[in-house]
């Protein structure tokens, strides 16, 4: 399942491996049995691998796949992706998505070509396989650079995700872990203000707003459906947008920023930044306000998030969303996230004008973005 490789992930610092040398004898034994030309051989070669690569965010193995990446083992596996041979490729697919843990350890992923050859197999037939380019998908669709997004390899990503999600959401006989799937991939593209618009108009807001019962899954398509708000509000018809705002509301009155946290570590889920919910947190809709403050806040009860959070320097930036009201849920969830943050730094003067101007003048924001960047 897609969830499972990432259930031992320990909630604590961002993964470092500068402390650890890879194991190059048991890594070299993995590359001289994926020499085999023996698909029954390659198939458990793999299996095996994935397996030792748990867990995610351990420094050891970390180092191990960047040594494998770097000794031409993703290269490797992106050529056993071109056989014809659907039970070995997905033993392929689902070692990359092991390196879909970090922007460090992920990227080998691209300067193999391993796009090339596992955007095609959305179209497969083979509901296994296609899965597990899901799988894949979820942890790497927010990667964003000039030569690596996904949506600049295959411009019919976007409406490929959006068709295959509606179907499985849709279908009743469908597993958990599918729905949950695509509405992860889903939420991960609306992160992206590149495909953000392109998302709406091929229909995920209506694909997001399709009920579940399952947990996650609203989950996903409440954080979702906040990005295709923040970006496109202006698209959505009245009547849509306050359904959309209504379950959003609903979450927020029903689950605790605990327990959304717990919710999280039981799953697996792993963030691969912060920095994308501000701007749920500076949408104009107070819900959306509301819904970013209490993403922070269940953010503050996890060692992981606040790592990234500090090393992505916006902590400023959420402990003055309680200037944004004098009492009220968003002060609330701001003020808990700084009794679990700690001591911290007073903002500063570019941090103030900036969120003066988005909260109280946005019409402005535009044009004081570049005074404001050079600050």
């Amino acid at each position: 399942t897609f969830l499972a490789t990432m259930l031992q992930i320990p909630d604590s610092a961002v993964v470092d491996t500068s402390s650890r040398q890879p194991d190059r004898e048991k890594i070299d034994r993995y590359l001289n049995r994926l020499g085999s030309r023996d698909n029954s051989e390659l198939i458990s070669t793999l299996e095996s691998l994935s397996d030792d690569w748990i867990p995610w965010l351990d420094p050891q193995r970390a180092s191990d796949k960047l040594y494998f990446a770097a000794s031409g083992g993703i290269k490797r596996v992106v050529e056993l992706l071109k056989q014809p041979n659907d039970e070995l490729i997905i033993a392929c697919l689902n070692n990359l998505r092991n390196f879909a843990e970090t922007p460090i350890c992920f990227e080998p992923i691209f300067k193999a070509g391993a796009i090339d050859f596992i955007l095609p197999l959305l179209r497969s037939k083979n509901k296994e396989l296609k899965s597990a380019v899901f799988g894949l998908l979820f942890g790497i669709l927010e990667f964003d650079s000039s030569n690596a997004h996904l949506t600049t390899y295959d411009p019919l990503l976007i409406q490929d995700v959006v068709k295959e999600a509606d179907m499985i959401l849709r279908d009743k006989r469908a597993e958990v872990d599918e729905k949950r799937t695509v509405s992860a991939c889903l939420l991960s593209l609306a992160v992206n203000d590149n495909a953000n618009v392109q998302l709406y108009q091929f229909g995920a807001a209506d694909v997001l707003a399709l009920p579940s019962s399952d947990e996650l899954v609203n989950y996903f398509s409440c954080i979702g459906t906040s990005y295709l708000l923040s970006n496109n509000a202006n698209r959505w018809n009245k009547r849509k947008k306050e359904k959309a705002l209504s379950r959003i509301a609903f979450l927020i009155k029903s689950t605790t920023p605990l327990e959304a946290r717990k919710m999280e570590s039981e799953n697996g889920l792993l963030w691969s930044s912060c920095s994308p919910f501000l701007k749920i947190s500076q949408a104009k809709e107070p819900i959306l306000m509301q819904f970013g403050a209490f993403l922070y806040c269940n953010f503050s009860y996890s060692e992981y998030c606040k790592d990234l959070i500090r090393q992505e320097e916006i902590v400023n930036k959420i402990i003055l969303l309680q200037w944004v009201e004098t009492k009220g849920a968003i002060r609330t969830y701001t003020e808990e996230f700084i009794r679990n943050w700690g001591e911290y730094q007073c903002p500063s003067l570019k941090d103030i004008c900036t969120h003066t101007i988005i909260h109280k003048y946005p019409q402005l924001h535009k044009k004081f973005e570049k005074i404001l960047n050079s600050m």
